[in-house]
């Protein structure tokens, strides 16, 4: 092995296993299943920006076969990223997409998106106002605002995931803030990526919100946490 290949490898060590994604072809809560593991790009950007190409070797050299990209591509355009995955047998699961863009640059999404044959959009953080006006606001950016969105990707045979926050756990009667909002807005349009610090911070058991959510997620998102 290459001295630059071992000592980028090495930087790896500590990063590894600090944001994996599960992607399933079939959402069956608790049940069998074959996922996809793919490594979060995000977890190792400070390397991508020092090295593209050399990070992404390094990835598929660990043993991964996919990633999840963050909407950052270096001084690469999508095709070259997609050319490079393809070279080192690593497939795109998913691609986060700040929640504004999706909007304002619905095109240039999916053709970027369709070069890099993704087809899992991954987004978060509804607006202050809509969280913040009360649980009538939620119902009303679901239905207005967002279902067109998901509609126009969907129309594209893009699927749209909701990443969810610690703070969407919070308790109103029987149902959580999160509920208000995707309870006004089809499963086929808008799916659910539940995370493992999200639930820790936000006080619940993931193995129930599994079951409370099964058939509306196909992602997992797993990360660490530093202990108290």
């Amino acid at each position: 092995m290459k001295r630059r290949d071992f000592i980028w490898k090495s930087m790896f060590s500590t990063l590894a296993l600090s944001g994996v994604s599960l992607l399933f072809d079939n959402v069956l809560a608790l049940k069998k299943v074959n996922p996809v593991i793919a490594l979060q790009l995000y977890t190792v950007r400070n390397l991508l920006k020092k090295d593209f190409q050399l990070t992404l070797k390094t990835i598929s050299n660990i043993g991964y076969n996919a990633v999840a990209l963050y909407d950052y591509y270096g001084d690469f355009t999508p095709q070259q990223i997609k050319n490079m995955l393809d070279k080192l047998n690593l497939r795109c699961v998913s691609n986060f997409i700040q929640y504004k863009r999706l909007g304002t640059e619905t095109q240039s999404i999916i053709d970027i998106n369709k070069q890099l044959n993704n087809n899992n959009l991954i987004f978060s953080d509804i607006p202050q106002e809509a969280r913040h006006e009360g649980m009538a606001s939620l119902a009303k950016f679901a239905k207005i605002e967002l279902k067109p969105i998901a509609e126009r990707f969907k129309s594209e045979g893009m699927q749209l995931h909701y990443y969810i926050r610690d703070f969407e756990f919070q308790k109103f009667g029987n149902k959580f803030l999160l509920d208000f909002f995707i309870d006004n807005i089809s499963p086929d349009l808008i799916k659910l990526v539940i995370d493992t610090v999200s639930a820790k911070i936000g006080k619940v058991e993931m193995i129930d919100i599994m079951k409370r959510y099964s058939g509306r997620y196909s992602l997992l998102n797993m990360r660490d946490i530093k202990s108290d």
